[in-house]
């Protein structure tokens, strides 16, 4: 049975474009109405398709080789009180998320300096004075998802931009160069850009930590070795505990972890004066450090990760004769109101117990849950609908860090391991499109400030 087909556009709209890319346009509209009309295979489509593809690509670089008519052919500009003069033009090659473009500009210097003035360029608007805005974005999201190599061949084979592997390291460090300059205003606006959802009732706020190895000369040690990684999570939270949304903070080793403290403090400030009836959860391990700067952002409600805890209760079980000893107690722990005191009470009587040679071991665990008792209402805390585990920050330790950062033969320097964190932190946030935007800014220059002999002011765009 013959399979109907979808008419074919009868025309499309090429007014407003130079008419040599008009008539390539209409040459490959011809040829490709022609080819699938004649040949009806997969590959032929196949074929077709990438043909239109690389052709649309060309068409878009032929179209954005006109850059160089911002030019004015002013032949004297003025910066800053000073004159430069119009020398002879030279080609300029750039990288548009469409592929490589190569265009003509002209050079301003000044007496015998060897520095010149390019405002075409300025007036694009380059990153690294080689990507063009959206290939510098595209290049950017790219880092933050996988690594150089992979991202070099990712757009080798969708066609367009070919930036190479050095050209994308050298993006993500410039980029974070940006984003480590931005002020408290810019950032209290990205924060701004719809991170609480309507529905929040608690925010949870944990972090942790995972080790990566860093290149020899890092850290202030010449041999290459391993440190720990810092992950901060601040999550949202409905009436019944459901996950709404989540920021993500990633810090390459630091030691204290002050700059991620900072960073997660600021964002509870920023949360407070937002939303102030929101109840502010700390969650986290039984790590010390961690909760001396916990205790410090005044939570309403303090848990020690359930998961944490059992890992405690199961060290002790080892001295237990009782069989399932560990299930039964961590079943308490979980659902009975008084879990946590049923709890301590059984660890003192296995203490008691105990041979001598294991009771300084049933101390120590002894020991953690009365430190933390106040921290393990687990009953309570989940029949009002606040998680009890760490989960959300241990999951930012694999994604953030370990599926990225930890594959074979990985060691990072602290300058680049800390720009993909922190754009692949941005990207699982949300923040990556407000925060780009704050990165670039405004037009670094005007189009032209050309001032040329003939007339007070000509623009070239």
């Amino acid at each position: 049975m013959a399979v109907s087909q979808p008419p074919l556009p009868s025309s499309i709209d090429l007014s407003g474009l130079p008419s040599r890319v008009v008539e390539a346009v209409e040459q490959m509209t011809a040829v490709c109405h022609q080819r699938l009309g004649s040949e009806r295979s997969a590959e032929a489509f196949e074929e077709t398709e990438r043909r239109v593809r690389e052709s649309v690509h060309a068409l878009g670089c032929e179209i954005l080789v006109s850059a160089e008519s911002r030019d004015d052919g002013a032949p004297r500009i003025e910066r800053n009180g000073q004159n430069w003069f119009r020398v002879a033009p030279t080609p300029k090659t750039i990288m548009t998320s469409l592929g490589p473009v190569t265009y003509r500009r002209a050079r301003y210097r000044t007496g015998a300096s060897s520095t010149s003035l390019m405002p075409v360029d300025e007036s694009v608007g380059l990153v690294n004075d080689y990507l063009t805005r959206p290939a510098a974005q595209l290049g950017l999201m790219m880092m933050g998802h996988c690594t150089a190599r992979e991202a070099e061949e990712f757009f080798e084979k969708v066609g367009g931009m070919t930036p190479s592997v050095s050209t994308l390291q050298r993006l993500t460090v410039t980029m974070q160069k940006r984003w480590e300059s931005l002020g408290p205003e810019a950032l209290a606006g990205i924060r701004e850009a719809g991170d609480i959802p309507q529905d929040t009732v608690t925010v949870s706020v944990s972090l942790d930590g995972v080790m990566v190895a860093l290149r020899a000369g890092e850290d202030g040690r010449a041999e290459a070795c391993w440190r720990e990684a810092a992950c901060g999570t601040v999550s949202f939270d409905d009436a019944d505990g459901e996950r709404l949304n989540t920021i993500y903070l990633g810090r390459m080793p630091q030691s204290g972890k002050l700059t991620l403290k900072a960073q997660l403090a600021s964002e509870v400030a920023h949360i407070r004066r937002l939303r102030p009836e929101l109840g502010i959860v700390a969650v986290a391990d039984g790590a010390a450090d961690n909760w001396t700067f916990l205790e410090g952002l005044e939570p309403e409600t303090e848990v020690i990760d359930f998961w944490h805890a059992c890992e405690h209760l199961r060290v002790a079980a080892e001295h237990a004769v009782a069989t399932h000893w560990f299930e039964k107690y961590r079943e308490i722990l979980r659902h009975d109101p008084r879990g946590f005191a049923r709890v301590i009470r059984a660890l003192c009587h296995l203490r008691d117990r105990a041979a001598p040679a294991d009771r300084p071991e049933v101390e120590r665990e002894l020991a953690f849950f009365r430190k933390h008792r106040h921290r393990m209402r687990y009953h309570a805390l989940k029949e009002a609908g606040i998680a009890i585990g760490s989960g959300v920050v241990e999951a930012a330790n694999k994604t953030l860090v370990i599926q990225r950062m930890k594959r074979s033969g990985m060691r990072w320097r602290i300058v680049g391991g800390q720009a993909v964190l922190t754009f692949r932190a941005l990207l699982k946030s949300g923040r990556f499109e407000s925060a780009w935007k704050a990165m670039i800014g405004p037009d670094a220059a005007p189009a032209n400030d050309n001032i040329s002999l003939n007339c007070p002011l000509a623009l070239a765009a």
